[in-house]
């Protein structure tokens, strides 16, 4: 009898340490997901900043710092929204999660977006009007809802303006409106100089 149950002891403790190596290599798996995604986000920001480092510096295919920097920018925040995403599947998949079940979670983000998220759809599409119309970029000096400042950063979804206080106003693109661009090829300045009437 004593040896049937240290038998059994012992089966169940190579049970609970089987569960507990494959927890541990789950677990593990996951930590090295994370870092991967970490890892290719840092190398996609380097690189879409070299090549469009090397379109600026190019003369049959000139592009403007600031046109470079804009896009820098945004497609920089679309690269990390796709590897979250993918970095989250796979996430998924190691948790035993079925692809059904990814279908389906995918399935009632889109209705999400679409019922509840209509503000986030409609920033993210007047994000793209403004790159690609090229209204304004990185460094511009702007007015956009009486707020005058200088582009700080644009993204799918919001404009960074910083006005002459210092001051960060962060204006989602979806209400941005009339913009005045103040650094589009040439502006008039009106100046009063007053002149003593005994002059010349």
């Amino acid at each position: 009898m004593n040896a049937f149950n240290d038998f059994v002891w012992g089966m169940s403790s190579s049970v609970a340490l089987t569960g507990v190596m494959a927890l541990g290599m789950k677990v593990l798996q996951i930590l090295i997901i994370l870092l991967v995604c970490k890892i290719l986000i840092s190398l996609s920001s380097k690189l879409i900043e070299k090549v469009l480092g090397a379109q600026v510096q190019r003369k049959k295919l000139a592009m403007s710092e600031r046109k470079a920097s804009t896009l820098s920018t945004v497609a920089g925040s679309i690269l990390k929204y796709v590897i979250y995403f993918i970095g989250l599947v796979s996430v998924l998949k190691q948790l035993g999660v079925p692809t059904e079940s990814l279908l389906v979670i995918a399935s009632a983000g889109s209705v999400a977006i679409g019922l509840g998220a209509q503000g986030i759809a409609g920033d993210m599409m007047e994000g793209f009007f403004i790159l690609f119309e090229d209204h304004y970029a990185v460094g511009d000096v702007v007015t956009i809802q009486g707020i005058t400042g200088t582009v700080e950063s644009v993204t799918l979804r919001s404009t960074t303006l910083r006005d002459p206080m210092g001051s960060v106003h962060i204006i989602p693109n979806g209400s941005i409106g009339t913009v005045t661009n103040n650094c589009r090829e040439f502006i008039n300045a009106v100046v009063t100089v007053g002149i003593a009437y005994g002059e010349s």
